[in-house]
């Protein structure tokens, strides 16, 4: 089940609450909810972005996001459609590919288990490889707070380690800096 949170009585300024799937498919049978439900076990059909929003607010950029993955394999298990291989362990956040069985790693990690922290490779780094620096103003001291990494699927979207909120600029208050 996805479900969002209503802003306020939709019935009292006119509006009314509808999903729209990847940015074309108005769901009219969900109109009027804040949840839906998907049937068990959900398909990989089911998988996409899900946006609600009030009718008369959508031009606006007021509702809200989901991205839905349906992975191919239980979690732990790789390989379909017979998933019969066993996925390592991810650590810090690490994600298996249910494809390939190898771990995603989430920002500022690497290696094959996502133990390698790429900060020891000079800091505010990210990639498979820790290619990639973050800065802001040409400033290469930025910390990489403030960006939304987004990865392959089934791993989706995280801020920078130590950060959260909806603009991955809040840190975490057991971040040790």
């Amino acid at each position: 089940m996805i479900s969002m949170t209503s802003r306020n009585n939709p019935d009292a300024n006119g509006n009314v609450i509808t999903w729209m799937k990847d940015g074309s498919e108005v769901l009219t049978s969900f109109g009027g909810q804040t949840q839906i439900s998907f049937p068990n076990p959900i398909q990989t059909s089911d998988q996409g972005i899900y946006e609600i929003y009030y009718d008369n607010e959508r031009d606006q950029n007021r509702g809200g996001l989901y991205k839905l993955i349906v992975r191919e394999c239980a979690a732990g298990k790789w390989g379909p459609p017979e998933c019969y291989g066993i996925c390592d362990k991810c650590y810090n956040g690490g994600v298996c590919d249910d494809k390939s069985g190898l771990c995603i790693c989430p920002n500022n990690f690497k290696g094959p288990n996502c133990l390698e922290i790429c900060r020891n490779d000079g800091g505010n780094r990210f990639g498979l490889n820790c290619e990639f620096r973050c800065t802001r103003n040409n400033d290469p001291a930025t910390k990489c707070h403030g960006y939304l990494f987004c990865l392959p699927d089934p791993y989706g979207c995280s801020c920078d380690v130590g950060a959260h909120g909806l603009g991955c600029n809040t840190r975490k208050s057991s971040e040790v800096i």
